[in-house]
Order: structure tokens, then sequence, then C-alpha cells
């Protein structure tokens, strides 16, 4: 074996003469250096070890990880299912173990290793500002709930902080603003079984609106359609509700099975009003949910509106989803439904509204002639509709802005918006009761518009505008490249707090906005003038140093690292430890040097103290002016139920005039006359590529209660039904319609079976489907309903099909006694069947197709007194582009089929 070769000795000459040991130390971004000899260093064998103190109970167990870290293993390991969690600290929100590994890609985030001494530990974060973006995208993309873990001051301890989670965020307790902003309300729904009938409750969280409905079981799924919620809670053992509605694909709710113990009151706002007790007890079910949901929160809601049966149309899932109501049927967007295309709103609220009202037509004419009585006003007087739109552009979601001081989450932007909420609200109350000869609903809603003139007075008095944008911007710049330092405190592996806090070592200068104006409060003013002050005598000090050192290269700054300190160039370092008195040098880099001058540290200090004074009490007037936000709620919110009646009314003015829609009659008789109708949604798209749309007139009701339509396929049956019941359901809203002259007999219920789907999720196929849908009309369909009916039994045999349709449409007639039916189908068959078995009763129109000469042809849309005998589907094949072989062999196969009876394909 080898022998191992010795080091060389450090030293060869004489231990006098070894050099010295140049030792480098580095603090925070700054190099000290010192001298040691080698000499002073101990030399010889070292001294035996002192013998290890016996293992404790304390000692002997594995090391732990941070308290942090471990308070989120802990809080993780207590989750349900499909929950992330997010820890803040500092500046930033955290996520640990498998829930960074997991959730930080789908986020966009990197994931950092933190070293512990219990061993690694993957994690990944994000700034505050990106918390509603993150939220948005893990709840309402990634169906997952999210458990939110702040901090809290410990009450008599100074910087310290106790974490724990004030709130679990679910499809429906997200309150960030962008959610609120978008597609449509996010509404949270209780129901509450009772056996034969449920109940139903369900709130917006964002502007504290509230409603309550008892339905039978059988209604219960249509009804949660037609609100849109989107979570639905209920009970832990109520399993038929939760297979009832999480059966379904197309369904945007989420379903949450909730333990509660029935001991939570509703409170007062649920008594009285015709509400039951029942609805009492889930509307005691959403706030206890929510209450869970939202522990750190207090929450302030509406009293609640009862929706009753009577009030109110009925529409069911499959018509919401058939007529496009708020979504379009194949690709569930907003954008081609009927609320997108009539809307012509410019508030937030005034577009609540409408979607609300689309979704619930009232029964009750006196309702919707009040509310036709508004819009006519303004079709007619087109300057007052221009003056009232500019006032309501310059007014704000009022609701939704009381509830975020309700929640706690108000804010100085929040209060500008309002104040001049209130002052629109006046200029409107002035503008509207110059208004001659103005129907009773315009005087009532004059009466309503109450503006607390005094609050609006004291927000300008209070509220600094330019300090506000000075500190947004300040914000804004500051928020940049949050992204980048957040990646960089993460793949840092020493777990410096102040990094994770996000705190810039940049200089702090005078120029701190203030959003309070100095002349909101005595003590305001005086504190402003005290650091105006002390800005002066820092002028002074620095102007005094530059001149005793003869250089402009001093300045006085201030770091977090080095708190108040002079920052100077070059070599003048020496200088100012020669001139000025106690100044000790703290920091140190190539080109400058910084410097504890005592003088510019207790001047910087007690300016610093005079800031902190100046926020605490910016925070006290903030909080005064807030107690009279509270304090005109009930007026402030009147008035914002009437700016959104106001916008609905002007809005469907201007469409009206846009589109020469016309005020329709309404009646008590189960009768439906338009002259000249056109298709609310599929008329302006067609405008708009420059097309024409083909106006129908239909005349139906007794004594010929039902329409059989036939024709082509592509002619537009479809088109037709739904046109007409849509202009219908527009009538009752308290809408202009679509036609140059509209009767409409009040309609209970508009029942559709349109199109064709199966639901393989429940193993339905697309016949099932349709009967299902079908069944349920001839359950509940009465004399005053609408029903639309478009090729029952296709999704069979032609000759089971077609004997299927002739029983559901002798059903609705004769049995069920429908008053108003329009009925289109594929088989001519019917029309012999109904002659014999209806006679008056029906009466029978088609489409059809027309050719001109060179063998070209197209669809005629508009109706005629007949049946046609012929689909054509051949050429509707060849114009969808199927293979010229292919439509040759079925026009062959057809002949075979038909004795080759000569008839056109």
């Amino acid at each position: 074996m080898r022998a191992l070769r010795r080091p060389p000795p450090l030293w060869r000459g004489p231990p006098t003469a070894r050099p010295p040991l140049l030792q480098h130390r580095t603090y925070a971004k700054r190099t000290t250096k010192s001298t040691l000899h080698l000499s002073d260093l101990p030399q010889g064998a070292l001294p035996p070890l002192m013998p290890l103190p016996p293992a404790t109970a304390s000692s002997a167990g594995p090391p732990k990880y941070p308290p942090v870290i471990l308070q989120a293993l802990t809080t993780m390991s207590a989750l349900p299912p499909a929950t992330a969690l997010l820890t803040r600290v500092g500046g930033f929100y955290e996520l640990y173990f498998a829930h960074a590994v997991e959730y930080a890609p789908l986020l966009g985030l990197k994931v950092g290793v933190r070293r512990t001494n219990a061993g690694p530990v993957p994690m990944a974060g994000f700034p505050l500002a990106k918390l509603e973006a993150h939220l948005r995208v893990l709840v309402e993309e990634l169906n997952r709930n999210v458990a939110v873990a702040e901090e809290f001051g410990v009450p008599g301890q100074t910087a310290q902080w106790e974490r724990r989670i004030a709130r679990v965020v679910t499809p429906g307790t997200l309150l960030e603003e962008s959610a609120a902003a978008g597609d449509g309300e996010r509404f949270l729904m209780a129901l509450e079984d009772a056996g034969a009938e449920v109940a139903l409750a369900w709130c917006d969280l964002a502007t504290g609106e509230t409603w309550c409905a008892v339905r039978e079981r059988s209604e219960v799924r249509d009804e949660v359609v037609r609100v849109g919620p989107r979570e639905v809670v209920v009970g832990v053992h109520d399993g038929e509700l939760a297979a009832m509605l999480d059966g379904d694909e197309q369904a945007a709710w989420v379903v949450a099975r909730f333990a509660h113990d029935g001991a939570a009151e509703a409170g007062d706002g649920w008594r009285g009003r015709g509400i039951t007790d029942v609805e009492r007890r889930a509307g005691a079910t959403l706030l206890e949910y929510v209450r869970a949901r939202l522990p750190e929160v207090t929450l302030h809601l509406q009293p609640p509106t009862r929706r009753s049966r009577e009030d109110t149309m009925k529409i069911d899932a499959a018509t919401m989803r058939g007529l496009e109501i708020t979504h379009t049927m194949r690709t569930r967007a907003h954008r081609g439904s009927l609320v997108h295309a009539v809307n012509r709103t410019v508030t937030r609220g005034g577009r609540r509204l409408l979607a609300l009202r689309l979704s619930a037509p009232s029964t009750d004419v006196a309702t919707i002639e009040a509310r036709l009585d508004l819009v006519e006003v303004f079709v007619n007087d087109e300057a007052l509709r221009g003056d009232v739109t500019a006032m309501l552009k310059r007014s704000c979601d009022s609701q939704r802005i009381l509830q975020k001081f309700s929640l706690g989450k108000g804010d100085a932007d929040d209060l500008i918006a309002l104040a001049r909420t209130i002052d629109a609200t006046e200029e409107l109350r002035k503008r509207l009761a110059k208004v001659k000869g103005k129907p009773k609903a315009l005087t009532a809603l004059v009466k309503q518009l109450k503006a607390p003139l005094e609050l609006a007075k004291m927000v300008g008095a209070t509220i600094d505008e330019e300090g506000l944008q000075r500190k947004q911007r300040q914000e804004s710049d500051g928020g940049e490249g949050g992204e980048e330092a957040a990646h960089e405190a993460l793949e840092d592996l020493m777990p410096a707090r102040q990094k994770r806090r996000m705190v810039k070592e940049v200089d702090k200068d005078r120029g701190e906005a203030w959003v309070i104006k100095k002349e909101a409060s005595k003590t305001l003013l005086a504190l402003h003038g005290r650091l105006e002050k002390m800005h002066t005598e820092r002028d002074e000090l620095e102007a005094e140093l530059r001149q005793q050192l003869g250089s402009d290269q001093l300045s006085l700054k201030w770091s977090p690292g080095l708190g108040h300190h002079a920052l100077v160039k070059g070599k003048m370092k020496t200088k100012v430890l020669d001139l000025v008195p106690d100044a000790r040098s703290v920091s140190s880099s190539k080109s400058t040097h910084s410097l504890h001058i005592p003088s510019w540290t207790y001047l910087g200090t007690t300016t610093d103290a005079v800031a902190v004074a100046i926020r605490q009490e910016e925070a006290l007037v903030f909080n005064g002016v807030r107690a009279a936000v509270f304090d005109a709620l009930p007026p402030l919110r009147t008035n914002a139920h009437a700016l959104e009646a106001l916008d609905v009314a002007v809005s469907s003015a201007l469409l009206a005039q846009e589109q020469s829609l016309t005020r329709p009659r309404l009646t008590a008789e189960p009768k439906l006359h338009i002259l000249h109708g056109r298709h609310p949604t599929v008329a302006p798209a067609l405008a708009m590529q420059g097309l024409h749309f083909t106006p129908n007139t239909t005349i139906l009701g007794p004594p010929a209660p039902a329409h059989v339509i036939t024709g082509p396929n592509m002619a537009g049956k479809s088109t037709y039904l739904r046109q007409v019941a849509l202009i219908t359901l527009l009538a009752q809203t308290g809408l202009f319609v679509p036609a140059t002259h509209a009767t409409v007999g009040i309609t209970d219920a508009v029942f559709s079976r349109i199109g064709a789907a199966d639901n393989i999720h429940a193993a339905q196929s697309t016949f099932m489907c349709e009967m299902l849908e079908t069944a349920h009309i001839l359950r509940h369909a009465t004399p005053h309903s609408l029903v639309v009916v478009d090729e029952v039994g296709r999704g069979t045999s032609p000759r089971d099909g077609a004997a299927m349709a002739w029983a559901v449409l002798h059903a609705l007639v004769e049995r069920r006694g429908v008053g108003r039916v329009l009925f289109a189908t594929h088989f001519p068959e019917i029309e012999r069947l109904a002659t014999h078995g209806l006679g008056e009763k029906v009466r029978f129109w088609c489409t059809s197709l027309k050719e001109v000469e060179g063998g070209a042809w197209g669809f005629e849309h508009a109706l005629q007194e007949g049946v046609n005998r012929q689909s054509h589907a051949m050429r509707v094949a060849r114009m969808a582009g199927v293979p010229a072989e292919v439509v040759a062999e079925a026009e062959r196969a057809w002949g075979e089929i038909a004795g080759d009876e000569g008839g056109k394909r």
C-alpha cells in the first residue's frame, strides 16, 4: 500500500515572518475585511472534547419544521379532498408540500425548495396582488376549493403574528371583484327538504340580495336551472336532492354536502311577508354555510324577496336551454343568448335586473304595464333618454359597493364612486321631476330617489382624489416585477422574512401619498404641519452637511436594512467621519458609503413617528365616513334599485328605437296574435351581415289552439317556434317586442321540446331524453300555457315516431286543454289523424322550398297554410358537403324503399 503524503505546511519560513491571514465577511451586500496573523492561531493537538449531556425527551425527538410550515402541514391534513391551502406570509401567499407540487405548475408558478431541519420542503408563492387571478383559476377552472390562511396580529404583542383560516373559497363564496365582474351573477343556494315540497334560499354575496321560494319536488331542478347558482348546498343526508342535481353534465353548479345541526336562526329579516317556516330553515342553512366558509367576515344580507309560483311565468330547465335565454344551448356562451341580444344597459346593476326579469317574467298585468309605461316614456322622448343615459353612466354599482363596506372591504375609491352616484342620483331626480304628464310608474320611481347629499359632501371634504391617484400609481409601480421577486425569494434557500415580505431596498422620500385631506380633521392639519416642518429641517440639515463637506455628493436617505443614513459618493467617507462627530460607517460599496449620523437618525425617526400618527388619524377619519355610509344604507339601497329599473327602461327604449320594436298588448284570454314577428336574436344577427330575416304572422288560440308546422329541413321551423315563445317571454318581462303588432295573453308557463341530445352520464338515450321532456310537459301544461314542440318521435322508427307524435298532440289539446300549441313535425301522417281526431282545433302551416331557373333553389321561410310532405333531406345533405356518391346512393335507396314514387327529396 502506498504511504499517504503529508500535506505541505502552510508556511515554510520562520514563524515570526508568517504573512497575515485575510478574512472576508459578507453582510447584506456589504463586505468587511480584517487581518489575523497565523501566529495568533492556536497550535498543537486539539484538546479533548467535552462529553455530551445525556439525551432528554425534548432533544431525542426528530427535527421539526419551522412553525409556519408545520402549521400548514397540520392544516392540510385536516382539509377535505380537493381543497388547496394558501398561507399568507408577509407579502406573499405560499403553497407547501403536495399542494405546491400539484397546483404551482397549473398556476404558472415555479416550485422551489425550502431547506429545513426536518428536510427539504417543496414550496411556491405569489404576491398578494395575484390572489384574485389565482383564486379564479383554482375555483372556476380547476374545480377546487381554496382555504386561505391569513395573518392576524397577536393582542399585546408587537410584530407577532398568528395564522388561521380566514375563509374557504368555493364557487358560491368567491367574492373577488374580478369574479363579480364576470359573466353572470354568482348565486349561492341552499335547499331544505320538506317532503313533498322543497324550500330554496339563495343570495348574491357580492350585493347582499337574497331570495327564497317553495317548490314541489318535481319542480326543484327547473327552479335551480332558472336561477343559475354557482353552488347548491344540501344536507349530508339529502342524498335524493343531491342525486337530482348532480346527474346533469350540463349543470353550471356544484353540489356541496353540508352538515348542519339546524339550530341556526335565519334572523328577523326572514319573518313575515308570507315567508314559511321551511323557507326560514333554508335561509338558516344558507347563512350557516356562509359563516362556516367565511368565519372572519361579518355578513350583512338584505331581507329576502319571496318568489311565488303565481307571480312569475314558469320556465323549466329544458325551456331555459332550448330558448337560449341566458346561454346558448350548444356552447353555453353568453354571447348569442336572449339576454345578450337585448341588453343595452349601461350599469352592472341594470344588467343584473334585466337578466333576472328575463329568467322570471311576470304574470301580473299591473306590474308588466307599469314597466311598459316606463319604457314608452323614453321611447317617445329621445332627449330625455339621452340625458338619463348620460347620468346613469356616471353612477356606480352601489349594491356591490355597499356590500363591500358591510364586509369590511370598502376603500377610498369606493367612497368616491358612491359620492358620484349620489350626485348623479340627485341630478336624475331633478331631471325626471320636470317630465310633464309622466305615468304613475315614473312618478313612483322619482319619489324613491332620495339622495343623501350630506354624505356626498362629507366624502368630498375627506378624500383627496389627487393623493389617491398618486398612491395608486406608487402601488402600481411598486408591484411591477412582483412575480419575479417571488421566484427569486423562493429560489433563495435563506429563509429571510424580509425577502418574503417583499420589502425593497429603496430609499424612502417625502413622496408618500396621503388619501385623506389634511383639512378633514384638526389633528390631521396639525400633524401635516409638523411633517412639513420636519421636511424643511431635513433639507436644512442636508444643506448644512453638504456645506461642511464642500460637495453635493451627500444625501440623507432611508432603507429597510440601514434605517436613516447618509449616502456619500467617492472618497468623501473619511472627510465626513472627520467633520461630523459620532458619525460611523455602516456599509460600503465600490462607489458609495453609508454612514449613520445621530442628528439625521433622530430627525428621521421623529418624522416617521409623525407619519405613523397621520396614518392612524386617517384611519379614524375614514372609519367615521364608513359609519356615515352605514347610517345611509336604507336610502342608498333604495336608490340603487331605482337606478337599476331606470337603466332597464331606458336601455329597452333604445333597443326599441334601434330595431323598430312595438309595445305589446296584454290580455287575460289564452290567445297569441303576432303580426310580422321576428326572432329577437336571429333577426339582428342577420341584419349585421346585411341579410334579411323573413317575418311571420301568428294567430294562435281558440277556436284553433294548435298549429302543426311542416316543411323541409333548414327551412326555419325551429326558429319560428322559438321566435313565438321568445316574443311571449319579452312581452311579460315588460319589454317591447320585434313585431308590428302583438297581443299576448298572460301565460303561466312556457314549455319547449326543441333539439336532440342524449345524457350518457345518466344512461339516457336521445329518445329517452325526448320522452322525459315530453312527459314533463304533459304533466304540467295548463290551459294558460304556451307549448312549442319540435319533432317529437324522431329518435325512433318512423312509424313509432309518427304514432307517438300524434298521441302527444292529441293529449295536449284534448286531455290537457292547452290554449296555445305550436307543433313542428316531419310526419305528414299527422294531418289525417288530426283532421279526424281534433277537427277545427288544429290548423296546418308549412315552410317550403322554391326553385328558380338553372336548377338553383332556396328556402321559403314564410309560413303558408297547408302541409309540406317533402323534407328535401338529400338537397340539404349536398348543401352540407356530403360526398356526391353518398347522396346518389341515398337517392337510389330512397327510391327503392319508397317504391320509386318519384317524389322530390
